[in-house]
């Protein structure tokens, strides 16, 4: 009920500061107002006015530059806001949780530094501040390509995790106060000076011949997911069900229903007990299907096969095989690592800069073109800046889509950041004072003004 509850209060969130707006913001005066039309009517007009606008490049010059500049900026800005979410858990390995706390922090940082971006832009101009705050978007895109995951250390830290249970009680032998199982207490056989490990070693010189027999055929694995793991959860495709399927004899796993009605194989709760292995010998060859198509990876704990790890290439920890994976290898090589800072650490770094940044620059990138729009024709302008708004939005997630799938995600990130940068280049070619002048002239001619007096 969580998310859907987030959903709902995000839409009585925007509701009731639109009810505020209608009903404190006066409406400016209209010029040139119309009487109401039909659909088609108000079709035909739409398609009149975009032909027109279209036919006036040339007396708008400076402001169609800034259109084509913000066609592409702006994509890749909302792109960045767009697909963060999906890049922090297919890439960083992110939980829903960690992106919930990292979103709600991003809130305190954005309000502040959007105010910042206003006093910058007066102390030097608008133009100035929204160029630099899309140099500073090309950083942050470029810092998302040198995060990544720590390399996994401890076997805590893997996605499932075969432990050994020595006296088969189901409580691993890392967890285990009586590990071999004889009725004494670790702490108290080391006391006694008898083996903790060994249930034929115990302060009682004579145990029980049953407990004997029962210790003697005792020990196997048990399995558990970590708990990261058992949030992002096995995915509904057809190939990781199939995979789950295939070895659920050794997997921690159950069936539920989807939404769609299908039964499907979820992770047991870790916060539950371990699930015992019947089939120990089917370890090695599970150990086999971690190749180019996963993204988990297993540690053994214990016993004959202990040591035993396998990493996915698909992990996010796994680096090497994609185009850009050089400059996540070596940042982590050099930073994370040695600094201990986890993939939580690095997103929550991205997301405050990208937080500090968001409202700022299309706060500034909408005044920009507000000061060279003629206000007599505003609404015109306004209603194709919109328009140019949404086409754009197509492009940043499809070209992010096809490379990823075609290479990968940081492939697929690193487009966006071509796109800001087109836009920050044709930037330079933006003369602010200029397209206010032509829409000086443009409202004098519509006013019936001259402007040789001023």
């Amino acid at each position: 009920w969580v998310i859907p509850f987030i959903m709902a209060s995000s839409g009585v969130w925007w509701l009731g500061f639109a009810c505020l707006t209608f009903a404190w913001v006066p409406e400016p005066p209209i010029e040139n107002e119309m009487e109401s039309l039909g659909v088609a009517d108000s079709a035909k007009l739409a398609i009149s006015e975009l032909k027109k606008t279209f036919g006036q490049v040339t007396r708008f010059r400076t402001l169609f530059i800034y259109m084509l500049a913000y066609f592409f900026f702006i994509d890749g800005i909302n792109s960045v806001s767009a697909l963060a979410g999906i890049y922090g858990i297919t890439v960083l390995g992110l939980t829903i949780g960690n992106l919930i706390v990292i979103i709600l922090i991003i809130q305190f940082v954005a309000a502040p530094c959007a105010i910042g971006f206003t006093m910058l832009s007066k102390r030097t101009s608008t133009h100035y501040a929204l160029s630099f705050s899309l140099v500073m978007w090309v950083v942050v895109i470029v810092g998302a390509l040198a995060f990544a995951p720590l390399a996994l250390d401890s076997h805590d830290e893997y996605d499932i995790q075969f432990d050994w249970d020595m006296d088969g009680d189901g409580i691993t032998d890392a967890d285990d106060d009586d590990t071999d199982g004889d009725w004494y207490s670790n702490a108290a056989e080391t006391e006694a000076g008898t083996d903790p490990l060994d249930p034929a070693s115990t302060p009682n010189p004579n145990p029980s011949r049953w407990l004997q027999e029962r210790l003697a055929v005792a020990g196997g694995y048990v399995v558990s997911v970590g708990d990261s793991t058992y949030d992002r959860g096995l995915s509904q495709s057809n190939e990781e069900q199939a995979w789950a399927s295939e070895w659920s004899n050794l997997l921690p796993l159950h069936l539920v229903e989807n939404e769609a009605g299908d039964t499907i194989y979820e992770f047991d709760d870790p916060s539950g007990p371990a699930t015992a292995v019947l089939d120990a010998s089917g370890i090695s060859g599970f150990t086999a299907t971690f190749d180019e198509d996963s993204r988990f990876s297993m540690s053994v704990r214990g016993g004959d096969l202990d040591g035993t790890i396998a990493l996915g290439d698909d992990h996010p920890t796994s680096l090497g095989d994609g185009p850009l994976d050089f400059v996540s290898d070596a940042v982590r090589d050099a930073a994370w690592e040695p600094l201990g800072i986890g993939v939580f650490g690095q997103f929550l770094m991205l997301g405050c800069m990208a937080g500090a940044l968001l409202g700022g620059s299309q706060g500034l990138a909408r005044s920009i073109f507000g000061q060279m729009v003629p206000e007599t024709r505003s609404a015109e302008f306004f209603g194709f800046f919109g328009f140019f708004g949404r086409v754009a939005a197509i492009l940043g997630p499809l070209l992010y889509g096809t490379l990823t799938v075609i290479y990968d995600s940081r492939v697929g990130i690193a487009s966006i950041c071509v796109l800001i940068i087109i836009g920050s280049v044709m930037m330079r070619w933006v003369d602010v004072d200029d397209g206010r002048r032509a829409a000086r002239e443009e409202d004098a001619r519509n006013r019936g003004i001259s402007l040789e007096s001023e």
